[in-house]
């Protein structure tokens, strides 16, 4: 006679033939539970973050929890059951190394088919980049670095460039190359630079502080004035200085002039002068006069002005009131004197290398504020 042993399998009863084999491998064999499939498994340098989609019951009893399985084992155990969740982070393992995981659904008539396997790699972050320099510039620094020495197991998908000023906000720009220029920055502050990679893993470690000061050449003079005098025949010019200096100290002004006869002349200015007298001036001349700004890296563009010279006493109207000097009469103590007085006047651009003409004004510090578009991925949070 045939005997029939019951086989109690999580909370219910099979009849059957007894197996060893059949026993062991009964619970997965009852179960009426879908295989779940890995979505996601985010590497960390001793962890991994799976996520998975839910599995489905087949007329049976609804999911209870999930089996989590992965090998190699690390120091604790390589399996786990949560709840019925569709994610979890499994810990505690070793650092660059690779593992497999699946996930099965389990309820009270047993566990069910677990997912495929998923491969993943846990990482470490990247080291710091290194071998970071910085070129100075006008209103600009040029920061160079080469990849961390210590990369990990991920590949680096990205830089970040931190710029502080002194006493001033930190500006950050994401997804940067080596080498990268930060524009619109002030000649002659200081500024903290230092730069960092980040891979799938997460943000790695920054690199030391490298401190740069951005100089350039001054502006150009303002306010640049000249007229002439009939009582000695003298012209006498004046200005203001530049608003911007580059960062470093004025030197002096270059002055130059030429004549529409022929003429030429030039002298030199101490920085602390901001005017010059052209003495015996030649009559029935227009006097074109420029003037530039100077440090030690150079000259400024050049603003410039026109005076006319009276023939013999003379005032002559120029066809533009607003381009050339007129001429005032006036009586002082008794003498008649012609004044010749500026009415406008312009700027020379400056030449196209190295300060091209359109080089802007330095920016204000929030010039940085939006930021370049991402062209390496997305940064971690």
């Amino acid at each position: 006679m045939l005997s029939v042993l019951t086989v109690p399998v999580t909370g219910s009863s099979v009849p059957g033939p007894f197996s060893g084999s059949v026993a062991k491998t009964l619970p997965r064999m009852i179960a009426v539970l879908s295989n779940p499939i890995i979505l996601s498994a985010a590497p960390h340098p001793t962890s991994v973050a799976l996520s998975w989609s839910a599995a489905t019951s087949a007329g049976g009893p609804t999911v209870t929890g999930y089996t989590v399985d992965w090998s190699p084992a690390g120091t604790t155990n390589g399996t786990r059951r949560v709840g019925n969740v569709t994610s979890t982070i499994v810990g505690n393992l070793s650092r660059n190394t690779s593992y497999s995981f699946q996930v099965a659904a389990w309820n009270s008539q047993g566990e069910g088919p677990f997912s495929p396997i998923y491969s993943v790699s846990t990482g470490d972050v990247p080291g710091a980049p290194i071998d970071v320099s910085v070129v100075a510039g006008d209103t600009n620094l040029t920061v160079s670095w080469s990849p961390p020495s210590l990369a990990g197991v991920y590949p680096i998908l990205g830089y970040q460039l931190n710029v502080t000023p002194d006493n001033g906000t930190p500006l950050l720009m994401p997804n940067v190359t080596s080498p990268d220029t930060v524009e619109g920055l002030i000649d002659g502050k200081s500024y903290a630079l230092t730069i960092r990679a980040w891979n799938e893993v997460g943000w790695g470690s920054t690199s030391p502080r490298v401190h740069a000061i951005p100089l350039g050449i001054p502006d150009a003079p303002e306010n640049l004035s000249a007229s002439f005098n009939t009582t000695d025949g003298s012209i006498f010019i004046a200005w203001s200085p530049p608003i911007l200096l580059g960062g470093l100290a004025l030197e002096g002004y270059a002055l130059s002039w030429t004549t529409s006869t022929g003429g030429v002349g030039d002298a030199y200015v101490a920085p602390d002068k901001l005017n010059y007298t052209i003495h015996s001036a030649s009559p029935g001349a227009i006097y074109s006069i420029s003037i530039m700004a100077q440090n030690s890296l150079g000259e400024s563009a050049a603003t410039m002005v026109s005076v006319l010279t009276p023939s013999g006493g003379t005032a002559v109207a120029q066809p533009s009131m607003w381009t050339q000097p007129w001429v005032v009469l006036g009586l002082f103590g008794g003498i008649l004197t012609a004044t010749f007085v500026l009415l406008g006047y312009w700027k020379r651009s400056r030449d196209a290398s190295p300060h091209a003409a359109s080089d802007p004004a330095p920016a204000p510090e929030a010039a940085h504020d939006s930021v370049p578009t991402q062209s390496a991925g997305t940064p971690p949070g």
